[in-house]
């Protein structure tokens, strides 16, 4: 216990106030070591998380600073991305599809800028920049020796509309994880059903910054939820129907997160991360006579009309293709996704 509070008051609440005092931001990888978590990422400014190239699912520490970031409000949530390895053919084989589906993945867990790992220097211009120029045998091989690089710009250009977009608004969660109260101490949230989005805060901070209001735990910062869980629970929802819901055999391949716009919109984000094109209807508990949805490939918007149901939540029919996402919007105002055809954000960063 003695060695986290150490290292969250050195590495934490005190280099941030000497950052601040110098105008600068905080990026925090607050794992893995013999801390606390979840006390560690409270302090940053930028909850920084990391995955490597792999499969689909294999987001690495995305959830962790998705959750913490989401309850802390902050609007920019980062990832070391695409981190590669030992093989050298890892870098140079890889193509913007190949990426597609772990990146989306990453959006729904709640990154929203990526830093890919990594951009090797390179001093030099036309023939002689060479794929010899390279950071030993780590990293994806992302920068302009790469003969693939002329294909990157139109996944790229998507990574900024997405980004900018899960950027706007806070999180809307129904349920806030507390950590445990022995370090070393690890995001390990209990498994909760499909359709119920997680945030997360540590023992400590919880118990200096929550407070009861009727039915729902309020953070100092105005983030509220329904459910409070700690790691040993079994948690079930049974009176608050899912957020977001799709079909059992579905939920595997469709991720989502979801958050509210300064003018109560409701913004979801979900992708099909699995091997083939899917038709399904969604349900949402946001209501709206009508949605917006914003097609990741061109950023063009579509109207379509949203069947309620008796239980008051609105169902939309999908159509997502192979690798596919899409934005949707529940819109109270103006068009709020209109930002998705000419806005772009500092969303991809390169070590």
């Amino acid at each position: 216990r003695t060695n986290a509070d150490l290292f969250s008051h050195w590495y934490g609440a005190y280099f941030v106030e000497r950052a601040h005092a110098l105008g600068i931001q905080v990026e925090i990888e607050p794992y893995p070591g013999h801390f606390d978590e979840l006390l560690q990422a409270y302090y940053a400014d930028i909850p920084m998380g990391e995955f490597w190239r792999g499969s689909p699912s294999a987001t690495g520490w995305s959830a962790l600073v998705g959750a913490v970031g989401r309850a802390r409000r902050r609007s920019v949530v980062q990832t070391e991305s695409f981190t590669s390895g030992m093989k050298r053919t890892d870098g140079w084989a890889v193509t913007p599809g190949m990426l597609k589906r772990q990146g989306d993945n990453a959006l729904a867990k709640g990154v929203n800028r990526f830093c890919f790992h990594t951009f090797a220097h390179q001093p030099w211009k036309g023939p002689i920049a060479s794929a010899g120029m390279v950071m030993g045998p780590w990293g994806m091989d992302f920068n302009r020796a790469n003969t693939l690089w002329p294909y990157f710009k139109p996944w790229i250009a998507y990574l900024g509309r997405a980004g900018f977009l899960l950027q706007q608004g806070v999180g809307a969660s129904d349920v806030l994880y507390v950590g445990g109260e022995d370090p070393p101490v690890r995001f390990k949230p209990p498994k909760l059903p499909f359709g119920y989005q997680l945030d997360a805060i540590d023992a400590a901070h919880f118990r200096t910054d929550a407070a009861r209001d009727g039915d729902f735990t309020v953070l100092a910062n105005g983030q509220r939820y329904r459910y409070v869980v700690r790691s040993d629970d079994n948690p079930v929802f049974a009176e608050l129907k899912p957020d977001f819901f799709v079909e059992p055999k579905l939920q595997r391949d469709i991720p989502w997160v979801h958050r509210r716009l300064d003018d109560g919109s409701e913004l979801y984000f979900l992708a099909n991360i699995g091997e083939k094109p899917q038709s399904f209807t969604a349900t949402f508990r946001a209501q709206a006579p009508s949605v917006e949805l914003w097609d990741a490939e061109t950023g063009a918007l579509r109207t379509r009309a949203c069947d309620a149901d008796g239980d008051r939540q609105a169902r939309v029919l999908s159509n997502q293709i192979q690798n596919g996402s899409t934005v949707s919007a529940w819109k109270t105002g103006q068009n709020v996704l209109s930002v998705g055809n000419t806005g772009s954000a500092d969303t991809v960063k390169t070590y």
